[in-house]
């Protein structure tokens, strides 16, 4: 069991207060995690997917400034155990800054977030698909986020309202430059297959559910909807639809190349895939693919000499050090 103590709740409630309050992850036995792993391996904090410390000491593990995004909403906490031979990182903790909140950006467990990427070529394709979203049942849905180029969204600002009128959850359009950091302009260039997939993964960071379903101006409603089809239930996990690696080889093996892991069989064939949208997406898992991207190609400096008022005491038994386990490598 890992405990998280908090000395000082302000950053999570509205009340300032100096009692602690108590996080505690459990292990999954699917992951087998051995002393052997615990006595041999890194730990790292990681905060919305992305390594923001790693420790030497684990007997008292700090939480550093980096961990604590400015303006935050949401805070999915969660601790890598890394060694050559194994990456493990625990199941979540999502904490909820109490400050200022909405109920609009509330974090809701149980429903689903739609995503649709959209532009003006892809307009009336699209009109079948809100027809069949009309049909979605109220309280499934938290809500619809529509992402258009820039330039496009004054021209379709008063479509897509139209559209989103007669839904029973509410529907969001912003331009895709919102999801690009540093103030990136997408350029008319830029190749827009790449963009959408891009913002499929990318669109996490806004994500208040803990599944979200990607769509397409060509996908279509087929029977009454019901959530059990897609999140297993007793198990919060995703169901998919198996597809073999074999008929998109190319892109399984160009995304293995590009996130450079190194633990699949030779012939990636024979490995269980998952069809193209639609997709039911892991939200942590996404951020997991963004922080696994950001380490590899923008790695930021983690290191730090000064910790902020928040502390993470470990339990003295170096085995309870660790939390419920998924592997990164194969969300």
């Amino acid at each position: 069991c890992l405990s998280i103590f908090i000395y000082n709740k302000d950053a999570f409630e509205h009340s300032i207060t100096n009692e602690p309050f108590t996080l505690s992850i459990t292990i999954d036995p699917n992951d087998n995690l051995t002393v052997t792993d615990v006595e041999n391996s890194k730990f790292c904090m990681m905060a919305n997917g992305r390594v923001c410390h790693c420790f030497e000491d684990t007997t008292l593990l700090r939480l550093f400034p980096a961990c604590i995004p400015p303006e935050w909403q949401h805070l999915w906490f969660s601790i890598l155990v890394q060694n050559e031979k194994r990456s493990i990182v625990s199941t979540p903790i999502v904490l909820q800054n109490k400050k200022g909140e909405n109920p609009v950006n509330s974090f809701d467990v149980g429903i689903l977030t739609l995503v649709l990427p959209l532009t003006v070529d892809d307009l009336s394709r699209s009109t079948v698909l809100f027809e069949s979203l009309v049909k979605l049942p109220s309280g499934v849905i938290k809500e619809l986020l529509i992402f258009v180029p820039n330039h496009q969204v004054q021209l379709l600002e008063r479509v897509i309202s139209s559209l989103c009128g007669s839904l029973s959850f509410p529907c969001k359009s912003y331009s895709e430059e919102v999801l690009f950091e540093d103030g990136y302009k997408i350029q008319a260039h830029t190749y827009t297959y790449g963009i959408q997939m891009a913002i499929k993964l990318l669109v996490a960071k806004m994500i208040t559910t803990d599944f979200y379903l990607t769509l397409d101006a060509d996908v279509i409603l087929l029977r009454p909807f019901d959530l059990s089809y897609i999140i297993h239930q007793s198990s919060n996990r995703a169901i998919y639809r198996y597809e073999s690696r074999s008929v998109h080889e190319h892109w399984w093996r160009g995304s293995e190349s590009f996130l450079k892991i190194r633990n699949f069989p030779s012939s990636s064939q024979s490995m269980i895939g998952f069809g193209v949208t639609p997709a039911v997406l892991s939200t942590f898992g996404s951020l997991l693919a963004l922080g696994r991207i950001q380490q590899l190609y923008c790695p930021v400096n983690i290191a730090s000499n000064s910790t902020s008022e928040f502390h993470i005491a470990v339990d003295s038994d170096p085995f309870l050090i660790n939390s419920e386990v998924n592997n990164t490598m194969t969300w």
